[in-house]
């Protein structure tokens, strides 16, 4: 027993440096704590007030031209450099007026060089003589919620670029070609970040009321649902950027509505001795899923993600060859599946279907089933694997049209169930996830089988993110309790560098939660 505690523990360990995360987030209500993360410390003239944000009363730190926050960034190198890469900074500002060049981000942390993001005199914001979509502008003397999305992996020189910026969930501006671009480059972070600091004090006086620092690049999707800003703190994700569970809808917990393209109903079904509404399809129906996934790992495309579903289907699948399409990266259906169940149950692509022996599809039972995609990893040891009930089944070793931007990449929609020359089954589903990176064993060993309520989606103190804070979180915990490590775990539920008493405190606060 205390081998597989340890064991499921290391699992638990090997996640936390690679699972998507906020990793600081502070309100200023009053003082520089972190929600998450470590205290930021403030420099210059400023103090701590209230105002009026959207009619209700919100803690704010007001600062005079010339101050700036002191930041640390606790987040893992990533973007297969030695600084952070892949990153998000949103902040709730209110600036009176905009006298001149305004400096929001400053990566340089001795502040002898200039700044990186900057709003512009006619108010448009970027850097390096790209500031802005002329009908949206910064707006003089409202609160406002800015967002730069930044991925140094991408490539420079058009709308690829991902130096994002945003103004209320809506894209203001791309700039294409920042210069000093590159991974570890000048936009990459560094262990202390600058907040409104620039070299020669292109600077203005302002307000602040959150600021939040992730380590991945949010997809639009993602930035459109924080909208615009709140007195209250900003809402905390795990990575989780589409969400169905098919109880009488398509309409999504998490992201945009599913689409059914042919024939199918809702009806009632048991799983694991539950009473559950799910979807009835019929063979050659199929979902259509826009993800709203920003592009990743260095392409155009979505290159790192995780598809989960709940799903069963007959004993006497009737398709062609046997072989039952789960995924199509191809919206127009117009080629062969990306991902199938055989003849002999097994999950996989490319004639490649997994070893016999591991665990299989089963036919007419309900199973939870993943398949994980990283198009960055290398041909001959591919991160394309699939999952039956939290159990690896299967690697694809070499799958045809690998590689960054290749056949299993996503753009903008995919499709669930479809195959261009029928190879097709009828069906049911109860729940759909998506999540933009690629999941670990760890991740998903947690997620297990399916159940009646769908696929969880991570709530606070969740350290093995499977939907409910129990005992194994607690576990979790303890055993990590008193690492001090200069990256980022899970089990550091508050992100301030040490597993200790506070992280503890918060998962028992949250004991039971989502369960």
């Amino acid at each position: 027993m205390q081998k597989l505690i340890a064991s499921a523990l290391l699992g638990l360990t090997l996640i936390s440096l690679h699972a998507q995360q906020i990793v600081g987030s502070w309100q200023f209500n009053g003082n520089f704590d972190a929600q998450i993360g470590a205290p930021i410390t403030g420099f210059g003239f400023g103090d701590f007030e209230t105002a009026l944000i959207n009619g209700q009363q919100a803690g704010v730190w007001a600062f005079e031209a010339g101050a700036y926050l002191i930041v640390p960034n606790g987040a893992c190198a990533n973007g297969g450099g030695q600084l952070l890469n892949q990153y998000t900074l949103i902040m709730d500002v209110l600036f009176p007026t905009i006298p001149g060049f305004t400096a929001l981000l400053q990566t340089n942390p001795q502040n002898t060089d200039d700044a990186d993001w900057f709003i512009n005199p006619q108010r448009g914001m970027g850097v390096a003589g790209d500031y802005f979509d002329p009908l949206s502008r910064f707006q003089n003397g409202e609160w406002q919620r800015v967002v730069v999305v930044i991925d140094t992996t991408s490539p420079s020189g058009d709308d690829t670029t991902v130096y994002r910026v945003y103004i209320n969930g809506a894209l203001h501006n791309i700039v294409q070609r920042p210069s000093g671009w590159g991974v570890d480059g000048r936009f990459s972070l560094q262990d202390v970040i600058l907040i409104f600091a620039d070299e020669d004090f292109e600077t203005a006086p302002g307000w602040i009321n959150n600021l939040q620092l992730r380590n991945y690049p949010v997809s639009d999707a993602e930035v459109a649902d924080l909208g615009g800003p709140t007195a209250g703190s900003l809402p905390i994700t795990l990575g989780v950027t589409g969400s169905w569970t098919f109880d009488n809808t398509y309409d999504a917990q998490v992201g945009i509505a599913a689409q059914l393209i042919g024939a199918g109903s809702f009806t009632t079904e048991t799983i694991g001795g539950q009473s559950a509404q799910v979807l009835s399809f019929e063979r050659n129906a199929y979902l259509r899923i826009e993800h709203g996934i920003a592009p990743n790992g260095g392409g155009s495309r979505v290159n790192q993600y995780t598809v989960i579903m709940d799903i069963k289907f007959p004993s006497n699948r009737t398709s062609f060859n046997g072989f039952t399409c789960l995924f199509q990266t191809n919206p127009a259906n117009t080629d062969d599946g990306d991902c199938f169940i055989n003849a002999a149950n097994g999950i996989g692509i490319s004639g490649d279907y997994g070893d016999p022996t591991n665990v299989r599809f089963t036919a007419n039972e309900w199973q939870r089933i993943a398949l994980v995609v990283d198009t960055t990893s290398p041909a001959g040891n591919a991160t394309y694997k699939s999952y039956v009930n939290g159990v690896l089944q299967n690697q694809v070793q070499l799958p045809s049209g690998w590689g960054v931007d290749g056949r299993y990449a996503l753009g903008d929609t995919f499709l669930v169930f479809a195959d261009n020359s029928n190879e097709v089954a009828s069906g049911y589903i109860n729940s759909m996830q998506l999540r933009s990176y690629a999941m670990s064993d760890a991740e998903l060993a947690a997620l297990g089988a399916p159940s009646a309520a769908g696929i969880p989606i991570p709530v606070e103190g969740d350290v093995n993110r499977d939907g409910c804070v129990d005992d194994a979180d607690l576990l979790a915990v303890l055993f990590a309790f008193g690492a001090n490590d200069p990256c980022i775990a899970l089990e550091d539920l508050n992100r301030d560098g040490t597993v200790d008493d506070a992280d503890l405190l918060l998962m028992l606060f949250n004991f039971g939660n989502g369960c």
